[in-house]
């Protein structure tokens, strides 16, 4: 399926030390109009089509969607409907700008799921953490009053690390039992608080262990790419961020009709053109061609992965990691480091534990 991530605007109000726009990008509060709209949703239509994908995903993304009006969304729809885009919508939010009137649109498109961004350290609201906590927090009640459910994205910086038990504890105690652990890119900017790959490969595991503990204790606690890596090991499917084809599948609409496939490279790379140009020219774009040209041939993959046992699913993980050599103090792109940690427990006294975990999640023992 093709996911379209569609940024309405990139203007934001949260201040975050690990957000992947330049701040001179999320401070534009250019609004993207329906004329440019109209273009994006042909876009997408044809796109698709040319693909032979019937359904889309849109996902309405940013910046901070929700400082769109509701009118511009009920406009959007109405041109989704009209350019024949049919299948499933999400959105991925702050919450901090969150008001009751978009309660019945997210019910209706999105099935009342909205997606929300926490992260302990990273996200302040004017200069303070506990400010923006105490904020989200009482837009989470207001969210969950208007019949909502939230599903809780976090990305692990330096300040998370060997916290895993006291995040757990804390999104538990908050009503939140699923989340989703991102991982922090690099990519075209430098970051004080990020992290190496073995850096969270190494959060990850603090995270299954007390994962494991707690289910033990009969409390279910989900985070998705665990769940992925799980589902990797064990069955041999690609899933979250290995094996996936974003570079293909994914495509990324700035305010002003620019384009590209991954958020990430927004600000920092070249765009794969406009919307209110053919898509022949995007398709034939030279910064599309050689992101394409340099996934299909396998450019991430490097040596160590030819003699690596996840190869046929993880196929190196995320494209914008850098893939360095598995060692004692570094990890690669697919975090080898974290997949062998749930080999090794599969392999140990405790494998019927994690079995019954992954069974509780629908993930069956072999294919």
């Amino acid at each position: 399926m093709i996911t379209a991530y569609i940024k309405p605007t990139n203007f934001c109000n949260v201040g975050c030390s690990h957000c992947y726009l330049p701040e001179f990008v999320r401070a534009n509060r250019t609004m993207m109009s329906m004329e440019t709209f109209r273009k994006v949703s042909d876009r997408i239509k044809n796109y698709a089509d040319q693909y032979g994908e019937g359904e889309v995903h849109v996902l309405w993304h940013g910046g901070e969607p929700l400082l769109v009006p509701m009118e511009w969304y009920d406009h959007a729809n109405k041109v989704l409907q009209e350019t024949g885009i049919t299948g499933s919508q999400s959105m991925q939010t702050s919450l901090v700008p969150y008001r009751s009137e978009y309660a019945s649109f997210i019910k209706e498109k999105m099935g009342g799921r909205l997606g929300v961004s926490y992260d302990f350290s990273s996200r302040k609201l004017n200069g303070s953490s506990e400010a923006y906590t105490d904020m989200f927090m009482s837009k989470v009640d207001m969210a969950r009053a208007d019949g909502l459910v939230l599903g809780v994205t976090m990305t692990v910086t330096k300040n998370e690390l060997g916290r895993a038990s006291e995040i757990i504890d804390w999104y538990l105690v908050h009503g939140f039992s699923t989340i989703k652990i991102e991982r922090y890119t690099q990519h075209g900017m430098v970051y004080q608080d990020w992290v190496t790959n073995m850096e969270h490969s190494m959060f990850m595991v603090d995270l299954i262990e007390n994962i494991l503990a707690l289910h033990e204790k009969n409390i279910y606690f989900s985070e998705g790419v665990t769940l992925s890596a799980i589902r990797g090991v064990m069955q041999g499917i690609s899933g979250d961020r290995w094996g996936t084809s974003c570079v293909t599948d994914f495509l990324v609409f700035e305010p002003d009709g620019e384009t590209s496939n991954c958020t990430d490279r927004t600000g920092k790379e070249a765009s794969f053109g406009s919307v209110y140009q053919p898509l022949k020219m995007m398709m034939e774009n030279e910064t599309r061609s050689k992101i394409v040209s340099s996934h299909m041939s396998g450019e991430n993959i490097k040596d160590h992965c030819f003699s690596c046992e996840y190869l046929s699913w993880c196929k190196s993980g995320c494209p914008l990691q850098v893939n360095e050599v598995p060692s004692e103090r570094t990890d690669c792109s697919g975090h080898k480091y974290f997949l062998d940690h749930i080999k090794k427990i599969l392999g140990s006294e405790r494998r019927d534990v994690l079995l019954s975990y992954a069974k509780k999640a629908g993930i069956s023992e072999c294919l």
